[in-house]
């Protein structure tokens, strides 16, 4: 689905994009979940959803910096 999406986006279909992408992201078991809300951001920019893309890219900023953060206390071993 995540290579079907890409393809959507190509070609501009991003309303058929989103679906398949909000799809993914509720999916327990998808892998691309962090690159779908990615994605998900750019379709809801083309499509003039700025609220939308702002919250997906907010959450992106906000899970990467809990990342770092976990990353150095492991590597400080705190």
């Amino acid at each position: 689905l995540f290579i079907k999406d890409n393809a959507l986006m190509a070609t501009d279909r991003f309303e058929e994009a989103i679906l398949i992408l909000e799809n993914i992201i509720r999916s327990d078991k998808s892998r691309y979940k962090m690159e779908s809300r990615w994605y998900l951001g750019l379709c809801y920019l083309k499509t003039n959803a700025m609220v939308k893309a702002r919250e997906q890219f907010s959450f992106i900023v906000n899970r990467l910096g809990i990342l770092i953060n976990e990353l150095i206390f492991s590597f400080l071993g705190k």
